[in-house]
């Protein structure tokens, strides 16, 4: 009996520059990283089968290519959906403003990236704002 299990994980990299130390080099271990991953899946994988009393072994383990989900500003709004809203790229934080004739007002996010957020957590912020003006 064969079983197929497709299995996708989002790994920090962060964490992995942290593992490899001083010596971390996004060019060099990003691959390194996939290998890690994958064979420590395997690992725990044939673990659990094991402690249910199943014998076997990892046929085939492949790593899949992992598209980058680049998040931008545009997406964030058009999420939001307020047209009277904007967001705006700081030095080392992000601020939405908020923009209609009769009402004006900001909200900072101190974050350096996009992706340090989650695409809902950015909606969130960007809706704490809008309740604030009571858009």
């Amino acid at each position: 009996m064969k079983i197929k299990i497709d299995i996708t994980i989002d790994v920090d990299t962060k964490s992995f520059a942290e593992c490899y130390g001083e010596d971390y080099n996004k060019k060099i271990h990003d691959k390194n990283s996939t290998d890690d991953a994958k064979h420590q899946c395997e690992q725990v994988l044939e673990g659990w089968f094991s402690s249910m009393g199943f014998e076997g072994k990892i046929l085939k383990a492949q790593a899949a290519p992992v598209k980058s989900s680049k998040m931008t500003r545009k997406q964030i709004i058009k999420k939001i959906g307020n047209p009277h809203l904007s967001l705006h790229a700081g030095k080392g934080y992000f601020y939405f403003v908020f923009d209609k004739p009769d009402t004006f007002d900001e909200r900072s996010v101190y974050t350096m990236h996009l992706n340090d957020l989650s695409l809902d957590r950015w909606v969130e912020e960007g809706k704490e704002l809008l309740n604030e003006v009571g858009a």
